[in-house]
Order: structure tokens, then sequence, then C-alpha cells
């Protein structure tokens, strides 16, 4: 006969009638890992390689003559453009002597130069010496802007010119030669206006005008003698143009010139800062957003009791 303590322990372990116990849940299994998946996508090219300038040799003459034509106006500001020559003899019982006294007119007035000495007179005191009168110190004023102008129109098509062969602007020939054919215009009206107005500006401020001078013609040259049993004397003049205003004609041939080649140079394209070329290559495509990972499904007999003991 089995004990008490042997049929209390095999009882125990016995489910009651009717009784079923809890469904035993499935072991835990992570969900699979999120893959993302690219959208087809094309790497950005590199950047293409640093552009090589184009050859100077079609626009060194340009930048040349533009330099030349800047270097002859500034000479031309700080030299005389009018002189005046008088060569005086005198012989005197067999005693000879010869004087010359150069004058030169410019910018800043007038300036006399004899036998190692020399006198200026501002266009102030010019003023001063003709009762006010400034015909001639206005003519020098506004020629002395017009050359002023002129060169800065020769660094803008300097400065355009580099930019041109650079070719950071495009077509810049075409807009290059307005500045060398505004300095052109303005050389050309500084010498015609010099040339005309200079004698009768002079002549309008000395009032005096016996005889031939400067205040007659634009160029020329006089002799007065006078001679007597014991003595002779004479007086050789000459007036022309000076230095500063040759300089302009030469810079209005120079002028010329860099125009006729700025027209022969062919377009340029635009370059890119840096000299990239003009557009960068588009970026690639961005990466989309990874797909929604699959739903997850309970193996089967998830939800079904589980049979009975």
């Amino acid at each position: 006969m089995k004990s008490i303590a042997t049929i209390l322990a095999v009882g125990y372990n016995q489910p009651p009638p009717g009784y079923y116990p809890p469904p035993m849940e499935p072991a835990y299994a992570p969900p699979p890992p999120q893959q993302y998946y690219p959208q087809p996508y094309a790497p950005a090219p590199a950047y293409p390689p640093r552009r090589p300038m184009k050859p100077i040799g079609p626009y060194l003459g340009p930048m040349v003559l533009a330099i030349v034509g800047m270097v002859l106006l500034i000479i031309a500001l700080s030299t005389p453009w009018y002189g005046i020559t008088s060569t005086t003899k005198s012989d005197y019982d067999g005693d000879t002597s010869t004087s010359t006294t150069n004058v030169d007119v410019s910018f800043g007035g007038m300036e006399a130069h004899s036998k190692g000495s020399t006198d200026s007179i501002t266009w102030s005191e010019y003023k001063d010496l003709y009762g006010g009168r400034s015909n001639l110190p206005n003519l020098y004023t506004g020629i002395q802007a017009l050359i002023i102008i002129a060169m800065i129109m020769m660094i803008l098509a300097l400065v355009a010119v580099i930019l041109h062969w650079a070719g950071y602007v495009p077509g810049l020939a075409n807009r290059t030669s307005i500045f060398l054919v505004v300095g052109l215009i303005l050389g050309i009206v500084a010498i015609v206006l010099f040339a005309g107005a200079h004698a009768p500006a002079y002549k309008a401020d000395i009032k005096d005008t016996s005889g031939k001078g400067p205040w007659d013609s634009f160029i020329g040259s006089d002799t007065h003698k006078d001679e007597s049993e014991y003595y002779s004397y004479s007086t050789s003049t000459s007036w022309q143009p000076s230095f500063g205003w040759i300089l302009v004609i030469v810079f209005v041939v120079i002028a010329g010139i860099a125009i006729g080649l700025m027209r022969r140079l062919p377009p340029v394209q635009s370059r890119a800062p840096m000299g990239y070329g003009a557009a960068y290559p588009p970026a690639g495509p961005s990466y989309g957003p990874p797909p929604e990972p699959p739903a997850y499904n309970p193996p089967p007999g998830y939800n079904q009791p589980p049979p009975p003991y």
C-alpha cells in the first residue's frame, strides 16, 4: 500500500480536471536588420582640370600698345607743348655778341632759359601780367583735362584686354575697342584744339599784336634787322609746337593701331573662377529613405491551444 506521501506527491503533479496550461510562447527571435537600398546613383565626375590660358601672342600687341600709349600721355603732361626761340645778334664797332632765349610753355606756365639762367612765371602770374586775361591758361587747362581722360581710357583698355585674354568676360573685344576709340577721339580733339586756338588765345591776352609772332600763327618765324654805320642789330624769332604736342600725335597713331588689333581678336568663352569650366558638374542623387521592413508573421500554431493532456 502506497504511502500517503507518495499518493500526495503523485497527485500534486496531476492537473485538475478541465485544466489546460497556458500555451508556451515561442522563442524570441529579433527582427531582421533593416537594409538600406540606395537608389541608382552615379558619382559626380571630378572637376575638370584647370583650363590653360589662351596663347598671349594675339593679345600681346594691344597690351603693349596700351602701355606705350599711357607712357606717352604721362610724358606729354610733364613736358612743354609750345616753344618760342629768339636769337639776337649785335655788332657794335667790331664787338659782336649773340644771345639766345628759349621760352617753353607747358601746363604749369612759361619758363625762359637764357645763358644758363632760368626765369619762369605761373599761369596765375600770367593773369596778373596781362590784366587778368586768361585765354591761354584756360586753353592749357582744357587740353590737360582731355589728356588725363584719354590716359584713363587707356588704363581701362589695358584692363579690358587682360580680362579678354583671361576669358572672364566673353566677347570683350568690341567693348575694349570703345575705350581705345574714346582715347583716340580725345587725343585728336586735343591736337586740333591746341593748334587752332593757341594763336587766337595768345592774341586775345597780349593785345599788342604788332608784327609777326605766336599770336599771329601756330607755326612761324620772323626776322627783324636794324643797321647803321656804326652798329648792326638783328633778332630772329621762331615759334612752333613742342615735344608734348608731338607725343599726342604719336599716341593717336598707336591708339589707331591698337584698335585694329583688337578688332581682329576672336571672342573668348567665359571661364569660371580659378580657371575651371563655366559650369560645375551636377551633384549626384542623394540616398532615398530605406524601404519599410516586412511585417512580422508569427509561426503556424502560435494562437492554437495545446492538445489536452
